[in-house]
């Protein structure tokens, strides 16, 4: 009897392992889409050929082709649109404006020099705020972007 009563637990811990595992062939955290059907599938915004009869995606191939290009003097860090204007944050030379009405021709349209390196642009209204590294956030008012000014 005694033999019996110590044999309890390890015959408790033996069929819970019999019980509890997994058949040898179940794949743990698998996920397989179902390809049976195009009930689901976006055509107006997909951005692949869903082939659902083989249960392939075979991406479309994108060419990228350069439209133009507009160099500035330093390092082009930040850039920002507005209207036919690209405000871009020179690092060395501040508020570069670039015209952009026609853009497979870029063109320097006016510029406005900061203290130190500028690393971003956005604008509201008639106003640059550009983030300089010395003197923090600058606004530059450029209401004619041909001839922008230091506001503030």
């Amino acid at each position: 009897m005694r033999s019996l009563v110590r044999s309890i637990p390890l015959i408790s811990i033996l069929l819970f392992t019999l019980l509890s595992a997994a058949p040898s062939d179940a794949i743990v955290n698998e996920y397989v889409e179902d390809f049976t059907t195009r009930t689901f599938c976006d055509t107006i915004n997909t951005t692949a050929h869903w082939d659902t009869l083989a249960g392939e995606i075979k991406l479309f191939v994108f060419e990228i082709t350069l439209t133009g290009s507009c160099d500035t003097p330093g390092h082009a860090y930040g850039v920002a649109i507005g209207g036919d204007y690209a405000y871009v944050a020179d690092t060395a030379s501040g508020l570069q404006v670039i015209g952009i009405s026609d853009p497979t021709n870029p063109v320097p349209a006016g510029s406005c020099d900061t203290p130190d390196v500028a690393r971003g642009v956005a604008i509201a209204g008639d106003d640059a705020y550009v983030a300089e590294d010395a003197c923090g956030l600058l606004v530059i008012d450029i209401s004619d972007p041909t001839n922008p000014v230091p506001a503030g």
